[in-house]
């Protein structure tokens, strides 16, 4: 701009003096170069102010496009982010569909078990009772209350796996008791008549024993009580999580409960409802059942997952030496004259080894 200026300078210059000596057409040739430059400076300095305007553009763009390239690294960040979640996603999801699908195929070998043994001849007459006994196929099932609804001795569910065994198709009859202790001499300290008063037959369960008395009869008859994992087990007749032997809803045509009326009620003969899914009557109902296993709140805790036993260390041990044991014994299935609530499959009771108006008992026999 400086270089142009003097430029100028100069020719106004060399106007004034050709002014003086020469005539107007040079002077007219002079002054259309000077506008002509003229127009070329203010064109230059037009083009300048486009070029500072240009610069203050690309200054902003550069601005906004480094903001951008930040929000481009942002979205990258969240993509990965999103990435990451969306594969932890699919990990539950599967995962979840991998419980559904061990739960479906646990309800399916179970609900596999009760169709093999009602086509199967799964029942057999074993021990010097003479009574019928049903296989209980051997396998795993979660123990325990599902629901919440019992006491803390029901909890935690746990996996208990059994080996197979024989049951009772029935509770022990009052007839089988009797013959018991015509053929062994065994002394009942018991009062018949008190049993006649709500086990009026031979084919009522028998009640008013001890749990000695239910040891007793079942090393006559070559076979023992069962465990509480395996009576519940079988109650639950290959059912996966269910509150009775039959389902989730209380229903009074399945079994025999409530029945006290002014101080007036009794049992009801064996098997007269249906069975459950292994051919077991009476699971629920009618007497409370003896087993086997010593009263202990926290067992479920530490209980492990094979054939468990409260209180002993075999049930050879326990079998030896029941005459004197004189702890609590855990009962179970409800009774007679009681609520709905000890009908529930998880339900838990346990008393001294004394008689009682509703404690009666089945067998279970190993397969061996």
């Amino acid at each position: 701009m400086r270089k142009i200026s003097l430029m100028l300078l100069a020719l106004l210059v060399l106007v004034v003096w050709v002014g003086g000596s020469q005539d107007n057409s040079v002077l007219n040739d002079l002054t259309a170069q000077i506008d002509a430059l003229q127009n070329e400076v203010q064109l230059l300095q037009a083009n300048l102010d486009s070029l500072g305007q240009l610069n203050l553009t690309i200054d902003t763009l550069n601005g906004q496009i480094g903001v951008l390239q930040d929000r481009i690294d942002g979205l990258g960040d969240l993509k990965a982010r999103v990435g990451f979640l969306d594969s932890q996603v699919k990990v539950q999801a599967n995962q979840d569909s991998l419980n559904d699908l061990r739960a479906e195929i646990d309800l399916l070998n179970n609900q596999l078990k009760v169709l093999v043994l009602q086509v199967s001849p799964n029942k057999i007459t074993l021990g010097n009772d003479g009574a019928e006994m049903v296989l209980i196929p051997a396998g795993p099932f979660e123990m325990g209350d599902h629901f919440n609804e019992g006491t803390v001795w029901e909890r935690p569910v746990h996996a208990v796996i059994l080996d197979q065994f024989y049951m009772d198709a029935t509770e022990v009859t009052v007839g089988r008791f009797r013959k018991f202790v015509n053929q062994s001499g065994y002394v009942y300290p018991g009062n018949w008549k008190n049993v006649a008063q709500y086990s009026p037959t031979d084919d009522h369960p028998m009640i008013y024993v001890t749990w000695w008395d239910a040891m007793a009869y079942a090393t006559w008859a070559g076979k023992r009580l069962p465990t509480e994992a395996e009576w519940e087990y079988a109650a639950r007749g290959g059912l996966v999580g269910k509150r009775y032997p039959w389902g989730d809803e209380i229903d009074k045509t399945k079994a025999h409960y409530d029945s006290w009326n002014d101080g007036k009620g009794t049992t009801k003969a064996v098997s007269s409802y249906a069975g459950n899914g292994y051919g077991l009557y009476d699971m629920v109902g009618n007497v409370w059942e003896w087993c086997l296993d010593g009263f202990d709140g926290h067992y479920y805790s530490r209980s492990p997952e094979k054939n468990p036993l409260a209180g002993h260390v075999s049930i050879e041990e326990l079998i030896k030496g029941y005459k004197g044991i004189g702890t609590d014994r855990m009962l179970r299935g409800g009774a007679w004259y009681g609520g709905t609530g000890y009908l529930r499959v998880s339900a838990r009771n346990h008393d001294r080894p004394r008689p009682w108006d509703s404690f009666g008992f089945r067998c279970v026999a190993d397969v061996n």
